[in-house]
């Protein structure tokens, strides 16, 4: 897999200052290390165009960075460079759960709009994937929301604590 922007990607989310932006990149990028893992790959499909680990991180950041709930959104938004829009938007509306799709909407516009200054074309449908199972499980938007997984990452990062 090709990563663009991995150093850029990580002073970002050395420089995030809210917990729930925080929290939200935190999360997606433990659900993209697990993902890309040698052992955990089988199963999974790659990217077909090079992930930019930076515009994931600040379209993560972006989605929970207002308010509990994203407005509901009028569909895919036009616009940006992203490829397989069309598998994303099949795979958004086969999302059951409301406020998850709210959700997953909101960062695939999030991805779409940041696209546009991207140095490659974007896989849509990979970053929905992602995303989507990151919040699989309802806790952790309630984790991101709450600004829990960015208080326990500083815990571990404090010597005293170990």
């Amino acid at each position: 897999m090709q990563v663009l922007n991995p150093d850029k990607a990580s002073h970002y989310i050395d420089t995030l200052r809210g917990e729930r932006q925080r929290s939200a990149v935190l999360a997606l990028h433990l659900t993209w290390l697990d993902h890309s893992s040698s052992p955990a790959r089988a199963g999974t499909f790659e990217p077909q165009a090079p992930l930019d680990m930076l515009l994931l991180c600040e379209a993560a950041a972006a989605t929970f960075q207002d308010g509990p709930a994203p407005p509901p959104p009028e569909g895919l938004p036009a616009g940006g460079r992203v490829i397989n829009r069309e598998q994303a938007a099949e795979r958004l509306s086969s999302v059951a759960d409301e406020e998850t799709r709210l959700y997953a909407t909101a960062f695939a516009s999030h991805v779409i709009a940041l696209s546009s200054a991207a140095a490659s074309e974007q896989d849509l449908d990979y970053y929905l994937e992602l995303f989507l199972t990151c919040i699989r499980d309802k806790k952790v938007i309630g984790n991101i929301l709450s600004g829990a997984i960015s208080r326990n990452s500083d815990r571990l990062s404090d010597p005293d604590f170990w």
